[in-house]
């Protein structure tokens, strides 16, 4: 029997652990404020689990479940023998012209085709420029055009910070 005090029952141990490890919806002795929280209890820490399991098995629900969002040029079908050129990467910390200058060049033989010129873009890049490279959205990217302009926008302050001959 639980020891009753002025507004709270206390059980003695022995009858609380096994009214929470044996049917607590069966057992008389436990009010149903108690029931309905252990019940609460169990039911957030088989979410929890199923959460955990979802994302081991690489459940629907997470991201990149969809792996055509992650492409800026859906589709791209890359030209038979391609490979990719050495580029000289971009860090984030030169002229963009310049870069975008040396990148055209190499790409030359694929000027016509925008696609992979937009898709291959990302192999002369690395770090910061990289990451923005990644965070650039689909939806603002249509043609080489738009790239090339987001991409100087986002480095210009490098080309602004330069010092030419007559400055120094």
């Amino acid at each position: 029997m639980p020891l009753k005090g002025k507004q709270l029952v206390v059980y003695p141990c022995k009858t609380l652990w096994m009214a929470l490890n044996f049917a607590p919806n069966h057992n008389p002795h436990i009010p149903q404020r108690l029931k309905t929280l252990m019940l609460w209890q169990k039911w957030e820490k088989l979410n929890h689990l199923e959460e955990r399991l979802k994302a081991i098995e690489g459940g629907e629900d997470y991201a990149f479940a969809n792996l055509e969002e992650l492409f800026l040029v859906p589709n791209i079908i890359t030209p038979p023998k391609f490979k990719v050129s050495d580029f000289d990467t971009y860090k984030g910390t030169t002229c963009p012209m310049n870069h975008l200058k040396m990148y055209c060049r190499k790409m030359g033989a694929y000027a016509k085709d925008e696609e992979p010129l937009i898709h291959f873009f990302q192999e002369s890049l690395t770090g910061v420029a990289v990451t923005w490279y990644t965070n650039l959205e689909p939806s603002r990217v249509h043609s080489w055009r738009d790239l090339m302009v987001a991409f100087v926008k986002q480095y210009q302050y490098n080309s602004d910070m330069a010092s030419d001959r007559m400055q120094l």
